[in-house]
């Protein structure tokens, strides 16, 4: 039963009843009021009404997927990863000859040398280069849907935003559309001598507290919508975005979702991925340095003309030689370069332990917060029923002088702060259900 019907009869049922106990004059005017009364709640049960298709719709999977298809966050992102990939070009030239040329002069002698030099055997530092620059290319792939990812994260926050103020605000506008009904009866009791000023008051207080809420949860709203707009260029009304319902069947029974989530969201998770690429990177490194302190084996051509008086060596104008190079560095500055290495592939792997630990929390979090929240639905439902039975019977009740108009209007409220219960425990249960989805990779760009 939708809200906007469980509002028309809850009206009903009280209007008639009161009219019921004050005279054939009364209530003929009663039957007026509920008249005007029943097209105010069909009127607010239209507004139910869904988008058409012909309208432009913006779902969680599209708004996803263009704002991380035009984000600069993940142009920049790939960018560097573009960059990163010459650098493995660049680490590959590094096998190959190197040519070199030379110009010296000295008053009017003058020198010129043109040389070609070929690494033979570097010990491991020509090749740790290269897996290095290979490594960090990889990493840098992984930063692009790690940034997706984060992005997507942050759409779904605001998504989350939009769907919690949204059904907010449809339940206070159901609460002012019952309270002005109200507010419409008592006042022409008021008038007639049945009922007195006061009653009038207090549906008036409560009809103002309604509309606070919703001044408040709109503004939430636009702030919801301003970001979403934002990521994703373009101006966003709520004529335009689909908002999901609670389906009618849940995902418990689902063998789709029969594996474990912890151990889906640990074997997909890009945040993952970028931290075993840190260790993967760290470590590497750490060999890095250590063969950088190794020798290279070298041959090398030299082509040597001049005049004849600005070199007076033995050596022929072309040679072929033979070398091994040492590089050092400062002091033991190279030894100091292999010990932050190791540190650092330490701590990465330590970074890599954590984020597990953060994504099993968070997964498991999220499941405990899912059925939670589907048991919570269950209860309030059924809590509503009941309200709506408790509210028959103080009618009766307060027409045999039983309850007090205050008790009516409190039954009223507790209906009301049921339906946003109700709401805030389905918006939850989608919520949790589409970061499980995201952590899982069922919702991708």
């Amino acid at each position: 039963m939708s809200h906007a019907r469980r509002a028309s009869l809850l009206l009903g049922g009280m209007i008639f009843g009161l009219s019921a106990a004050s005279g054939p004059a009364v209530a003929a005017q009663a039957a007026d009021d509920w008249a005007g009364t029943k097209g105010v709640v069909t009127e607010a049960a239209a507004t139910e009404v869904p988008v058409t298709d012909a309208q432009p719709l913006w779902t969680l999977q599209r708004l996803i997927s263009e704002v991380v298809a035009q984000n600069p966050r993940i142009r920049a992102q790939s960018a560097a990863a573009k960059a990163a990939g010459y650098d493995v070009t660049a680490a590959r030239w590094q096998f190959f000859p190197a040519p070199a040329v030379q110009a010296e002069t000295s008053g009017k002698d003058r020198q010129f040398i043109a040389s070609v030099s070929q690494p033979i055997y570097s010990f491991g530092r020509l090749e740790s280069d290269l897996k290095a620059a290979k490594s960090r290319s990889s990493l840098a792939n992984v930063r692009v849907e790690e940034a997706q990812y984060v992005l997507s994260s942050r759409v779904l926050e605001l998504f989350g935003q939009l769907l919690s103020t949204s059904r907010s605000l449809d339940v206070f506008r159901q609460d002012v559309t019952r309270l002005s009904a109200l507010e419409e009866m008592i006042g022409r009791r008021v008038t007639t001598g049945l009922s007195a000023p006061v009653d009038l008051n207090l549906v008036l207080t409560r009809l103002r507290q309604s509309e606070n809420n919703i001044v408040s949860l709109t503004a939430r709203q636009n702030a919801a919508l301003a970001g979403l707009s934002e990521l994703l260029g373009a101006p966003l009304t709520m004529q335009n975005i689909s908002l999901p319902g609670m389906p009618a069947q849940t995902l418990s029974n689902d063998p789709a979702v029969a594996q474990d989530p912890v151990e889906q969201s640990l074997a997909y998770s890009p945040v993952l991925k970028r931290a075993r690429g840190d260790v993967e990177v760290a470590n590497i490194d750490s060999s890095r340095a250590l063969n950088a302190i190794k020798p290279t084996l070298y041959g090398k051509f030299e082509q040597r003309i001049d005049d004849g008086r600005y070199d007076t060596s033995a050596f022929p104008a072309s040679r072929v030689l033979f070398g091994l190079q040492y590089s050092f560095g400062s002091g033991l500055s190279s030894l100091s370069r292999v010990g932050a290495a190791r540190a650092q592939a330490e701590g990465a792997q330590l970074s890599l332990d954590a984020a597990q630990e953060d994504i099993r929390a968070s997964v498991r979090s999220d499941l405990e917060t899912r059925d939670a929240a589907l048991r919570l639905v269950e209860s309030l439902r059924l809590n509503l029923m009941i309200q709506e039975e408790t509210f028959g019977s103080y009618n009766r009740l307060f027409l045999a002088g039983k309850r007090s108009w205050l008790d009516v209007l409190n039954v009223v409220r507790e209906v009301t702060e049921n339906e946003r219960a109700l709401a805030d425990a389905e918006v939850q249960y989608l919520l949790s259900d589409y970061r499980l989805q995201l952590q899982t990779g069922q919702i991708r760009w």
